[in-house]
């Protein structure tokens, strides 16, 4: 998966993940998304990117999903990790 993320110039979500948190950063948006997760829930589920409890710290509380046509101002993204984990609970499980 990293090497495919690489010939295409993007990073993994564990990738981003991890480099939010050496940069200190408030929030991390996550765009564009491979099809390879079956439910939206399984794009931060840290288990699959580390065992640091930092990182399923960070992926809950300050990582944002950026859905298709989502709209939002600067200053709601101190509320979106929550509606980003809320939107992904109405999403279902695709079959």
């Amino acid at each position: 998966m990293e090497e495919n993320a690489a010939q295409n110039m993007h990073s993994t979500v564990g990738q981003a993940i991890h480099s939010a948190l050496k940069s200190k950063s408030w929030r991390l948006a996550l765009t564009h998304f491979s099809q390879r997760y079956k439910r939206a829930a399984d794009i931060l589920e840290p288990e699959q990117y580390s065992t640091d409890p930092r990182v399923f710290n960070y992926a809950r509380d300050c990582s944002i999903i950026c859905f298709d046509h989502l709209q939002m101002h600067l200053s709601q993204c101190e509320f979106m990790p929550e509606v980003s984990r809320f939107a992904m609970e109405l999403l279902p499980a695709d079959k």
